[in-house]
């Protein structure tokens, strides 16, 4: 996993976090893309995280600049399985494959 940040906020504001708006929506059968709006104390920020072999990998970009944070996130759906090194495999799905 990669991971880069760096925010600068204030902490005399009051405002706490509050979600304007979020959404999702799925680009295959588990591949899903997420989008928000938040606001909180930040006056300026940023993001960007990437990760492969573990739950819900993808990659995620956030900027927030005045209070206002945008985050959009593409990520897998399924768990991994450290032990077999592949992707969990539910019972259900295996009656689908069937």
């Amino acid at each position: 996993m990669i991971q880069l940040s760096f925010s600068i906020s204030n902490p005399f504001l009051k405002r706490r976090f509050d979600t304007i708006y979020d959404t999702s929506w799925g680009v295959s059968r588990y591949k899903h893309f997420d989008f928000s709006v938040s606001r909180d104390k930040g006056i300026i920020s940023a993001s960007f995280g990437i990760s492969a072999r573990r739950d819900h990998a993808g990659f995620d970009i956030s900027f927030g600049l005045l209070t206002w944070n945008f985050d959009l996130t593409f990520y897998d759906s399924r768990h991994w399985d450290n032990k077999t090194g592949t992707w969990e495999v539910y019972p259900e799905e295996e009656k689908n494959e069937a």
